[in-house]
């Protein structure tokens, strides 16, 4: 009931209208969208490896919808739901690489990557530098320093 009544104040004084055409950032409207969105990143972060359900599915599991969803996620997190997702994928693949002696090919598959290919060129694009390379030049007093890494 509120929100239909927000809705058609927001419409009433115009303000949706000037929004829209004006492209105005989208802000998130309440406390419960950012904790849904949240929620959103939280679930993402425990099914690392898992693929992503569509956006207008996850938007649904969450009971929002698409639009919120997106924009709100990128509003808090400063990218889109997909980037987000495969940043921390290749974080977490990095971290593997650096502590572990698991295979190349393991890590891919362990973070979500279907193929090889795609986990080492989306690697080289985020860090610089090949999963192969990382292992073979991380060295403990290494100066060798990766780009994008903190």
């Amino acid at each position: 009931m509120f929100i239909e009544d927000r809705i058609k104040a927001l419409l009433t004084s115009g303000d949706l209208r000037s929004r829209v055409k004006s492209n105005q950032p989208f802000k998130l409207s309440n406390e419960n969208d950012v904790r849904i969105i949240q929620s959103v990143r939280d679930r993402i972060l425990q099914n690392i490896s898992q693929p992503l359900p569509g956006l207008r599915v996850l938007a649904h599991e969450f009971g929002t919808n698409e639009h919120k969803l997106k924009n709100g996620f990128k509003q808090l997190y400063g990218t889109s739901v997909y980037r987000f997702l495969t940043q921390e994928r290749l974080k977490r693949a990095r971290m593997l690489l650096q502590n572990t002696s698991l295979p190349v090919k393991g890590i891919a598959q362990m973070t979500g990557f279907k193929n090889m290919s795609h986990f080492s060129k989306a690697f080289k694009k985020q860090y610089g530098v090949t999963p192969m390379a990382l292992r073979k030049y991380e060295l403990p007093d290494s100066k060798f320093k990766i780009q994008g890494s903190n």
